[in-house]
């Protein structure tokens, strides 16, 4: 079965990235999407996370993931 993750996340940073730079700017940084690894670098799962950081400095996590 496919599962969509990649897909999801890179809809919503996409987004962030242009609907705040053209309306509101009040995003100071989104960082690139990381995959969930295990330790010796192989993958864990499909989800998805990413950072972004407020213009008053608070930081927020963003995860996609299969709801199983």
């Amino acid at each position: 079965m496919l599962e969509f993750c990649d897909y999801i996340m890179s809809l919503i940073r996409d987004n962030l990235l242009a609907i705040d730079a053209d309306e509101h700017k009040m995003l100071r940084s989104v960082t690139r999407m990381k995959y969930d690894l295990h330790e010796d670098g192989s993958l864990s799962s499909t989800k998805k996370i990413m950072h972004t950081t407020d213009d008053h400095g608070t930081r927020y996590r963003i995860t996609v993931e299969v709801e199983r």
